[in-house]
């Protein structure tokens, strides 16, 4: 804005109601990133997705002071080459067109907590009251071979993902986008029934001394989708257990596509490790189609205290938006270092030998960030 005067603003499309809801991401994402800067008006097909929207003012186009931008998603002709969500669309866009940067909107959520349903010590409910008050957007109860109801935790605004933890004498999975359980003689099996009833299968703290072989096994695995790199619980109780960014490593090393995720492993919401670890996950209107949608993308990171502000590749460049305070470090194939630097933007530029390039944001008081990672390939 001029001197401190409300930009107006009436944007144009007449695309289909799949686009116009990722226009009102953007308008969402441009007052989250600017409030009070702009007041914006629509033009648009589907007009009854924008009934009670708070962040629509009425405008006359024809006023001296209003600006109608026609609004375009061009950063679609690089679909298939740059790790860039439909949602990044019409926001990059507007971002570029206004001068001003605009981060699509995160949110925030666990996925690896017990209730009284499983080996937890709190009810449902009591679990969703927590979590709704501190902030977050989503939660997976994950009580052990047991599914239960979303409808006892979640309530709005936030939203429940039905999930389980399978748990074997061979290791624990957290499946997602499931409500139920079956039996599986090894890590194999059990991923593949989780994959064939359109679960997503996350292997939960890997390096537990209860399940000494599942870190072995997962080497051999295929169709893993995700690995809880960092376990609060038991990273309290002893980091070697509590941790696995080493057998990540080794997995994306041998050409793996597996996803980082960081869980609060909670008992009980007395554990001093409440809500330490979640993922930030990347989303439109952070419903349960769009949080898993987002997420089977890997439009996420995994969290212990500290955030990221928005990635960015054009071509050999990946940018990295995220707080000055933390350092990032661009980690490559086996876990190799390849560059480091505070933060606030920085760039990395591939040089062809990384495998991959995973970033880690790493704060004072050792709280960190994990992006997923980007795979090197030549077109």
């Amino acid at each position: 804005r001029q001197g401190g005067a409300v930009q107006k603003l009436i944007l144009r499309n007449t695309q289909s109601p799949g686009d116009i809801v990722m226009l009102t991401a953007a308008v969402r994402d441009l007052h989250a990133a600017h409030p009070g800067a702009y007041a914006t008006d629509v033009r648009t097909s589907a007009r009854s997705l924008w009934d009670h929207n708070p962040h629509l003012t009425p405008l006359d186009e024809h006023a001296p002071d209003v600006e109608s931008l026609d609004m375009h998603y061009p950063l679609i002709h690089r679909s298939n080459t740059s790790p860039y969500h439909f949602i990044h669309g019409f926001t990059a866009y507007l971002s570029e067109r206004l001068g001003v940067p605009i981060a699509p909107t995160k949110f925030k959520g666990d996925i690896h907590l017990a209730s009284v349903r499983g080996v937890g010590k709190d009810l449902p409910r009591s679990l969703g009251d927590y979590f709704r008050q501190h902030g977050y957007d989503f939660l997976a109860v994950t009580d052990v071979n047991t599914y239960t109801w979303v409808e006892e935790y979640a309530h709005r605004p936030m939203v429940g993902l039905a999930a389980i933890q399978a748990s074997y004498p061979f290791a624990n999975l957290l499946a997602l986008n499931m409500d139920h359980w079956l039996p599986a003689s090894n890590l194999q099996a059990a991923v593949d029934w989780i994959q064939k009833d359109s679960g997503l299968a996350v292997l939960a703290a890997p390096n537990s001394l209860e399940r000494p072989d599942a870190a072995r096994a997962a080497l051999s695995v295929k169709s893993l989708f995700g690995l809880e790199i960092y376990d609060a619980r038991l990273r309290s109780l002893d980091p070697a257990q509590g941790e696995a960014t080493a057998l990540w490593d080794s997995l994306l090393a041998r050409g793996r596509h597996v996803y980082a995720f960081a869980g609060d492993d909670l008992l009980s919401l007395t554990d001093t490790t409440a809500g330490s670890a979640w993922i930030s996950v990347l989303g439109t209107t952070g419903d349960v189609p769009d949080l898993l949608a987002s997420i089977r993308q890997g439009a996420f990171y995994a969290s212990s205290g500290a955030s990221f502000s928005s990635f960015a590749v054009d071509g050999r460049n990946i940018r990295v938006d995220a707080p000055s305070t933390l350092t990032l470090r661009f980690i490559g194939s086996g876990g190799r270092l390849l560059a480091a630097s505070t933060g606030g933007q920085r760039t990395y530029t591939v040089k062809g030998d990384e495998g991959y390039v995973r970033i880690e944001a790493v704060a004072d008081s050792g709280a960190r960030a994990w992006s997923q990672p980007f795979f090197i390939g030549w077109h």
